[in-house]
């Protein structure tokens, strides 16, 4: 998701009206418009600041979205993966314990 998309969604989780936001930052609603709907893609970062105060919301909540799911897909598939090898591992460990249950080691009469 992009940050002009993040915004929109943030803004309308909120209840709020572009006039709204634009009350709040002091940007003009065409700008909030064009940034919203990836017009512009030139975003500086006073003005990114000053929409996530009138958000109510740290700068990060609408940067870094796309990478926190992206993480967030990682951690869950290494998840799975740590979790089948445990179960493989102890899947294994019972099939040893089970063919070597009657072994006794030699006595070699020490």
């Amino acid at each position: 998701m992009d940050v002009g998309k993040r915004i929109r969604e943030i803004r309308l989780s909120k209840g709020m009206s572009m006039k709204d936001l634009e009350k709040r930052t002091g940007v003009c609603k065409d700008t909030l418009h064009r940034i919203e709907t990836g017009t512009t893609k030139k975003l500086r970062p006073a003005t990114l600041q000053r929409i996530a105060e009138g958000l109510q919301v740290p700068v990060t909540d609408i940067t870094f979205v796309a990478e926190d799911k992206a993480v967030e897909r990682f951690a869950k598939f290494l998840y799975k993966r740590l979790a089948e090898e445990v179960d493989n591992e102890v899947a294994l460990r019972a099939e040893f314990e089970s063919a070597y249950a009657d072994y006794k080691e030699p006595d070699y009469g020490d």
